[in-house]
């Protein structure tokens, strides 16, 4: 039944994104639908300027979205008729952006990484709420380039990534979401 109604849409579809209770799908003109996996249950949602990161998790979805306001920041749609949210205006500078990216999953918290206003691509980590969303680290203020981060992983409840900072490149860092938590565990 659902590949019929995906015969409906404008666009093939070029993402599905599972978020536990359901899954999304993201269509290649940038549309966003939800399904229980019947036809009955599928639909689009509308469109909305989709980046290439996003992660589903405890029906929830968190993406890099794109809105003349906002520019490109943190949403997430909850999954109910609330509909899709703006976490957070990270870099409200007018005309730029945060280029929210590497969404992963641990437990009820989502992590990504985003530029800030300082131009340095900070962690932030957020339960699905606004007021929910907050940085967790940025790993090198010191430098007027950006951070890089890297394969973000859960591990045992625990994120880790690889990051530049300013002891040096490529360190193994982690955290509990916490700025205090985030740690260097090897210094390459």
């Amino acid at each position: 039944m659902v590949a019929n109604v995906v015969q409906t849409f404008d666009s093939p579809i070029t993402s599905l994104i599972d978020a536990d209770t359901f899954f999304f799908f993201i269509t290649q003109d940038e549309q966003l639908g939800v399904s229980e996996g019947t036809g009955e249950d599928t639909s689009v949602l509308g469109d909305f300027g989709f980046g290439e990161d996003y992660e589903g998790s405890n029906g929830r979805v968190f993406f890099d979205g794109f809105t003349i306001e906002s520019g490109e920041e943190p949403f997430v749609y909850n999954g109910n008729s609330e509909g899709i949210t703006l976490l957070q205006d990270i870099n409200p500078i007018a005309n730029e952006t945060s280029d929210p990216s590497d969404f992963i999953s641990i437990g009820n918290i989502v992590y990504f990484t985003a530029f800030e206003e300082a131009n340095d691509r900070a962690l932030y980590s957020s339960d699905g709420a606004p007021e929910g969303t907050s940085l967790v680290a940025n790993i090198d203020p010191s430098t007027s380039s950006s951070s890089d981060f890297e394969f973000l992983t859960d591990f045992n409840e625990t994120l880790f990534f690889i990051g530049d900072s300013e002891s040096g490149s490529n360190d193994l860092w982690k955290s509990d979401g916490t700025t205090e938590s985030t740690e260097i565990v090897f210094d390459f």
